[in-house]
């Protein structure tokens, strides 16, 4: 049952080379919860890379500043879930 007043929104940043992990061990989402949630992102290297591209090409940040705020690591990481909650006007 959707509530109109609350979204519920999942947002997954992954890393491969953790733990020589595979993209499905961050993707792969009980349909249980997928009936709860009303939209999934999930944002791997690829994604962050064009998203680096696209914020250096627009310059909203230099290509430097984009790598500091989405490089490597769980900070990087943290960052871009922060990102694309701001960015898709996710506000909790």
């Amino acid at each position: 049952m959707k509530n109109k007043r609350f979204s519920f929104n999942l947002i997954v940043a992954y890393d491969l080379t953790y733990n020589k992990t595979k993209a499905t061990d961050y993707t792969k989402i009980s349909s249980e919860i997928i009936e709860q949630i009303e939209s999934s992102r999930f944002i791997g290297r690829t994604s962050i890379k064009d998203e680096i591209d696209y914020l250096a090409q627009e310059n909203i940040v230099s290509d430097n500043e984009a790598h500091i705020i989405f490089g490597k690591g769980y900070a990087a990481r943290r960052n871009a879930v922060l990102y694309n909650a701001i960015k898709y006007k996710m506000d909790y």
